[in-house]
């Protein structure tokens, strides 16, 4: 239904970097608003709650401890490009982002009609999720093959 392309809605996702990976294959019909990592990643201490899995403490220790350095000893411009880069790289792919989506209705039912099976249980989640929040589902579920 050619409909379908022009009902957009807004979601407000929080999901791990591997799962926005996947997502980003998605961009016809979709705007997305993100808490980018450069600004946000040195805001505050980090906790097991920001990852989609339990760390080791001495992973979190230490993405911690350069978080501090780059807020409290990093002088010039190159030092806090250098421990920034540094925190960048230790992140897991488990790190959670949030991220305020813009999709139509069309770019969501070609998403599930391709993710439906998908290995991920994260994908499973977020159908979940959404089809018990989705105004009209019935679009979707109807043209799902």
């Amino acid at each position: 239904m050619k409909i379908l392309e022009s009902i957009a809605i807004w979601l407000d996702v929080t999901a791990p970097r591997f799962w926005w990976q996947e997502a980003d294959c998605y961009r016809v019909g979709t705007t997305k608003q993100s808490e980018s990592t450069i600004h946000t990643i040195c805001k505050r201490e980090l906790s097991i709650e920001d990852f989609e899995w339990a760390l080791e403490d001495e992973i979190l220790w230490e993405i911690n401890n350069t978080i501090k350095w780059h807020n409290d000893k990093a002088n010039t411009p190159e030092d806090r490009i250098y421990y920034f880069q540094q925190i960048k790289n230790m992140l897991p792919e488990g790190f959670l982002q949030r991220r305020i989506w813009m999709i139509n209705y069309k770019g969501l039912q070609n998403m599930c009609n391709q993710r439906k099976n998908h290995r991920l249980p994260q994908w499973h989640s977020f159908f979940g999720d959404l089809f018990t929040q989705l105004e009209h589902k019935e679009f979707i579920l109807k043209e799902i093959k």
